[in-house]
């Protein structure tokens, strides 16, 4: 694929007619280039470079002191003008102000949300060469379990893979001898897992091979922040004993508070790797993932998975099986559909807002037509009457976007906090966000200050100057501003029903109760279906534990 149409179309505006093949050149290398980490990544850096590119040969091209130039297109007095009119007009500079920033910070966390979705990865050196695996039936794309034979034939012939390995996720109540049970995040993993992670065990040791094997004394390794919870600062814990599920759990390590793989969990335990040669076959509840082997990319190992699929078979054998690899990090395409929903409703809200200070700016500007005469008898261009309208606009933007990044900064820190999101997620604005801000700040400027500019330096200025054009009661916004009001009120009211409704979904969700009384504790039991269990049997005995008031099954739970 080549360099986006809107880049070219960047460089052949700013650049010299002797100069645009060259410029386009260097951005078809560089796009070529980023290709290889994705095409999203690859157009959005393309049109960021494009942007910076032609900015640069403007600057350049609108230099003062060039042929053709006569005077900087923006000036001192200008920005002395824009200064002024917080001073001797603060009722409406604080309006704009305030609507900007609500714009500009909803902006900025639009864009460093979709900027952590679609372009995080493992915070390690070797972290994109971590992929998640999964096998689905050729057809329907439904996930389906492989057979026992299936894994080491696959491990034989993928030789795209470094390693293979087993990933598990769950909250387990975890109890210390010396604390109280806690619900904790918890993770299995195969042990030969760690010798691709950044793993070094602050004390004791890191899981081994065999001690996920069956018949093997259960083992464990815990946070530091746990470690430092339950146990006294003098006791390291190593050898100390934790209960999960009541089974005791012999502490062999504790990993350091920089060690989060997969979700930052508190307890990891191990998995048995019996899978690889054919031993056992891993648990439904595990997630398999790899490692490319170096040099490696994401397209070669789905060539070398769609050749080696036809000769694995699913554990139903009702279907052809695929196997199916995707980055890490990748939360697949319902994360570019939400983030591309996102961006255009902040965007959206970002030109509604810059519209309305807009009609500010122009009925102010509308009531200074004798000083826009008044300039334009002295000499002043058009251009230079628009370009003062539009300085005075972008001081209140530059101050707006100052607020509202630093207003999205806290509200990002927030979501930093969640302990749901997985680790790698970090809602910081990185450079490619800041960017963005900036362009939405100069988008909104453009909007709040360039139409009210050419249309009040459009009126007949020698009337202004003989004072028969500076009434603000002949302001007449005609038909596209009233096309424009009635496409807010429709846009706000859409929004509004929008946020109420993620709101509504989004207490229900945190929430999580069922409609009991306050004094019953309801309790849920996974049971795997890679074992054969008579539901009957197993309602029987649970219905057998004391306490227990009544029993049901189902295939999913509250949450």
């Amino acid at each position: 694929m080549s360099v986006p149409r809107l880049a070219r179309w960047l460089i052949r505006i700013a650049a010299p007619r002797d100069r645009r093949e060259d410029a386009i050149g260097d951005l078809e290398e560089a796009h070529q280039a980023r290709r290889t980490h994705g095409a999203a990544g690859a157009w959005v850096g393309s049109i960021g470079e494009a942007l910076v590119i032609a900015g640069a040969l403007l600057a350049t091209r609108l230099r003062p002191g060039r042929r053709g130039v006569r005077s900087p297109l923006f000036s001192q007095t200008d920005l002395r003008l824009g200064f002024r009119l917080l001073v001797r007009q603060p009722l409406l500079a604080i309006t704009a102000i305030v609507a900007l920033t609500v714009g500009i910070g909803l902006a900025n966390v639009g864009f460093a949300a979709t900027e952590a979705l679609l372009f995080s990865r493992l915070p390690f050196s070797n972290g994109d060469r971590f992929v998640r695996l999964s096998s689905v039936s050729a057809l329907e794309r439904q996930p389906v379990a492989l057979t026992a034979e299936s894994y080491p034939r696959f491990l034989s012939q993928a030789g795209a893979l470094a390693h293979m390995g087993l990933l598990t996720s769950s909250r387990e109540g975890v109890a210390a001898a010396s604390a109280a049970t806690e619900d904790l995040l918890t993770a299995g993993i195969t042990p030969s897992s760690f010798a691709h992670l950044p793993a070094s065990p602050l004390r004791g040791r890191l899981l081994g091979r065999g001690d996920g094997e069956a018949g093997r004394a259960p083992v464990a390794l815990i946070s530091e922040s746990y470690w430092r919870r339950s146990w006294a600062a003098a006791e390291s814990a190593v050898g100390g004993t934790i209960t999960m599920a009541g089974i005791p759990h012999t502490i062999v390590g504790i990993m350091p508070a920089s060690f989060e793989f997969p979700n930052a969990p508190s307890v990891w335990v191990p998995l048995d790797e019996g899978f690889r040669d054919g031993r056992a076959r891993p648990d439904d509840n595990a997630r398999l993932f790899g490692v490319m082997a170096p040099g490696v990319t994401l397209d070669a190992l789905s060539a070398q998975l769609a050749s080696v699929s036809p000769q694995l078979q699913a554990v139903s054998r009702q279907s052809a099986v695929a196997l199916d690899a995707i980055a890490f990090t990748d939360f697949g395409p319902m994360a570019s559909t939400l983030s591309a929903v996102l961006l255009v409703m902040v965007l959206a809200v970002l030109v509604v807002i810059a519209a309305n200070v807009g009609n500010l700016v122009l009925a102010r500007s509308l009531s200074r037509s004798r000083e826009f005469a008044l300039r334009a008898a002295l000499g002043a261009s058009r251009g230079r009457l628009v370009a003062q309208v539009m300085t005075e606009v972008l001081v209140l933007g530059v101050l707006a976007a100052g607020l509202g990044t630093a207003s999205a900064h806290a509200v990002l820190q927030r979501f930093n906090q969640m302990d749901e999101l997985p680790f790698w997620i970090d809602f910081t604005s990185g450079p490619m966000s800041m960017a963005l801000v900036a362009g939405a700040t100069l988008l909104a400027t453009a909007i709040a200050g360039a139409w009210p500019a050419l249309r009040a330096t459009r009126r007949d200025l020698l009337a202004g100057l003989q004072g028969g054009d500076n009434r603000t009661s002949d302001v007449r916004f005609g038909r596209a501003s009233a096309v424009m009001l009635v496409a807010q009120i429709a846009v706000s009211v859409v929004m509004l029903h929008g946020a109420l409704v993620v709101a509504q979904g989004f207490g229900q969700y945190t929430v999580g109760t069922l409609d009991l009384p306050r004094n019953v504790l309801t309790m849920g039991l996974d049971v795997s279906s890679a074992h054969a269990i008579d539901v009957s049997e197993a309602e029987r005995l649970v219905a057998a534990l004391p306490g227990v008031i009544g029993v049901g099954a189902t295939t999913a739970l509250p949450r």
